[in-house]
């Protein structure tokens, strides 16, 4: 009996030792593996291009208000790159009045820009300012003013029709007017900035914003009448009627024609050779010849993608924008997103010393290579 169990033991101990002299080699194998492919992985991720921005995170206090923005106390924030890491100490604090923007970059030259409103008052100021940012479409924004349009912006005192050497943006919006054109409307004014809308008829409903936005002070361009690539781009003939039937809402809310305007999906568009092709070549040079002046961009929010954020918009246009030293920065007034953070491009624009100007016949067009 005795001699039974050692027989046992041995054999389980030897079978044992097999799979041990098999298991170990493979786990090593798979150890080394797993290391070399991490490895690799760490190498191609450090060798592509770094084009992820830092992000910061505010600590905000719901219940912490102060009577000035003068007494505020900074509450926190906290700044991490993916490849740098904390930069917490980085990080530019630039106070304006009752907002204080937070401004980082990170080794690649990737800028990520924050904001904080200064909590002023005792919490009813904050859910007065939230209800009239919520206002009914349908309210008034007051009489409009009967003086010609003019392109200068007392805020940075430049005489009429100067324009600087460089630091130079051309704000342009398109697809609109829509239901955030107003609320864009009121940031605009609010810091007397002028831009340029490229209209559409996509929303009949707010056909009456392109007269606010001409009395405002803002440059009007035709878009489109329909924005549908088919029947825009069918034929040249049904292009330039899609365009004259723009052209007659703009004269009935402005008073005037425009000659300004902006091929649905730029000049360099290739979705029209599907039903046309050619025609991009045809259409840029009557545009010229019928005394249109047509402007692409040369910076673009990136808002036209369904996956873009309204921080992904601040930060591809404060991004891009150094680049060049005038920016046809192309956004959409049809975009709650783009409409909600656009107060912090123009205020850190502004800080960093550009001029915000409306497009005319001698602006840079910002002309893309026609493809058809």
């Amino acid at each position: 009996m005795r001699r039974s169990q050692q027989s046992r033991r041995r054999r389980i101990r030897r079978r044992t030792r097999r799979v041990l002299r098999i298991a170990i080699p493979v786990i090593l194998v798979l150890v080394v593996v797993f290391l070399i492919f991490t490895g690799i992985k760490a190498v191609v991720r450090l060798l592509k291009p770094d084009k992820t921005p830092p992000v910061i995170e505010l600590t905000r206090n719901p219940d912490y208000f102060v009577p000035s923005a003068e007494e505020y106390q900074e509450e926190g924030y906290k700044a991490v790159d993916d490849r740098d890491g904390d930069l917490t100490d980085s990080v530019r604090r630039i106070p304006s009045g009752n907002v204080i923007c937070y401004e980082v970059t990170d080794r690649a030259g990737n800028t990520t820009i924050e904001y904080r409103e200064v909590p002023v008052g005792d919490g009813k100021a904050a859910s007065n300012t939230q209800s009239s940012d919520t206002q009914s479409e349908g309210d008034d924004s007051g009489k409009a003013s009967e003086e010609a349009v003019t392109y200068t912006t007392d805020r940075i005192n430049i005489d009429p029709g100067y324009v600087p050497d460089e630091k130079v943006i051309y704000l342009t919006f398109d697809d609109g007017p829509g239901e955030y054109t107003e609320r864009l409307l009121e940031i605009l004014d609010r810091y007397n900035v002028h831009v340029t809308f490229f209209v559409t008829g996509g929303f009949p409903a707010y056909a009456d914003m392109i007269g606010k936005e001409y009395e405002a002070g803002h440059s009007i361009g035709v878009h489109s009448y329909t924005h549908d690539f088919a029947q825009i781009y069918a034929d040249k003939k049904a292009f330039w009627a899609d365009i004259e039937k723009m052209e007659k809402v703009v004269e009935e809310q402005t008073g005037h024609r425009t000659n300004l305007m902006r091929f649905a999906g730029g000049s360099s568009n290739t979705l029209s050779a599907m039903y046309t092709q050619g025609i991009m070549k045809e259409l840029t040079k009557e545009a010229e010849k019928k005394g249109y002046h047509y402007f692409d961009w040369n910076v673009s929010s990136g808002d036209g993608s369904n996956d873009c954020t309204g921080q992904e918009v601040i930060n591809n246009i404060i991004n891009n924008v150094p680049d060049n030293d005038y920016s046809v920065v192309l956004c959409h007034d049809t975009k709650e997103f783009t409409v909600n953070n656009i107060e912090y491009v123009i205020a850190w624009a502004l800080e960093n010393g550009y001029t915000f100007l409306p497009l005319n016949e001698t602006s840079t067009t910002a002309h893309h290579a026609v493809q058809n």
